[in-house]
């Protein structure tokens, strides 16, 4: 699967301190980024089902649901592909 670029861990952390396997150093899960040029095949042509989060960075509830986010993500990660999309520089 072709993503357009890694991001960090979470939406509004500074830095994701990544270990292997998309694991980060908190225990979270390294969340990949997602942009236009990308999403087609990184959402529509992916083999698993795609959970996307679109956020901002000025966005309360983006902050709030995020570790929602990756929980599931962590939960589901050999079922699930989770991507977040930044809607304020890709849409």
């Amino acid at each position: 699967m072709m993503i357009a670029q890694k991001d960090q861990f979470s939406p509004h952390s500074s830095a994701c301190s990544q270990l292997a396997d998309g694991v980060c150093a908190d225990g979270g899960i390294a969340m990949k980024a997602v942009t236009d040029a990308g999403f087609e095949t990184a959402v529509l042509k992916s083999d698993k089902p795609v959970l996307v989060q679109y956020w901002a960075q000025w966005s309360d509830p983006s902050r709030t649901f995020s570790p929602v986010v990756q929980e599931i993500a962590a939960e589901q990660a050999d079922k699930l592909v989770t991507l977040k999309m930044n809607v304020d520089t890709t849409l």
